[in-house]
């Protein structure tokens, strides 16, 4: 089966160190084996389309796995896999315009919490932003003024954070920075851990559907 997996430019896995034989040319890459198959342990990983966000890194490649394959949380583990295609749309556009998506996401969250916490003016100064580089300062001066320990102090410092790691190229980090402002703005500050994860968990989901639709956008036309 064809799946996804992501790796730093080199070709290497982010968690394993593992450098991957890139294909040659337009031919699958050699094979890589393992000597059984156990998620998050042992197993060649990757992952299908609806977990892209939870492993987003610099390349995204197209593998095939074959052989004994095991599902697990958010991945596939497998007997054998090799790497088929590189995904060019990835790092050409959808990793900067996913980290864009995600900022204006994580200040529209800051803006609700803002909002029901009783600072209305921060709030409507952030919405106000026009760009994710005045958001980032923005919402960090807001920082400044509003309770770190609070609900809207945590939602300002989420929110200044996911557009400085957007407007810094940050693939990786600000969708996770995303995903902890969802959870925030559901639970709060001291809110109960299911609903941090139940909102956090949706918003990766979100994100990987987004992803996934990008690239069949980006995909060639058979034939």
């Amino acid at each position: 089966m064809e799946a996804f997996k992501f790796l730093d430019r080199t070709g290497t896995a982010v968690l394993t160190g593992h450098a991957w034989p890139l294909p040659p040319g337009a031919k699958p890459g050699p094979w890589v084996e393992a000597a059984e198959v156990r998620p998050c342990q042992v197993g060649v990983h990757a992952c299908t389309a609806n977990d892209l966000s939870y492993w987003i890194s610099e390349e995204l490649w197209v593998v095939e796995l074959d052989g004994e394959i095991v599902p697990g949380r958010h991945k596939l583990a497998a007997r054998r896999g090799r790497l088929v295609r590189r995904v060019d749309a990835w790092r050409a556009r959808i990793a900067a315009e996913l980290a864009t998506d995600v900022a204006w996401r994580s200040r529209d969250l800051a803006v609700d919490v803002l909002h029901r916490h009783g600072h209305g003016g921060a709030a409507d100064r952030l919405a106000a932003c026009a760009s994710v580089r005045e958001t980032a300062a923005l919402a960090a001066g807001i920082a400044d003024t509003v309770p770190e320990a609070s609900a809207a102090g945590t939602a300002v410092l989420l929110a200044a954070d996911c557009a400085s790691f957007a407007g810094g190229g940050g693939a990786a980090a600000s969708p996770f920075v995303a995903a902890c402002a969802a959870g925030n703005a559901a639970a709060g500050a001291d809110g109960a851990e299911p609903v941090f994860r139940a909102a956090f968990h949706a918003e990766r989901s979100r994100q990987s559907h987004w992803i996934a639709e990008r690239l069949d956008a980006a995909a060639p036309a058979p034939g």
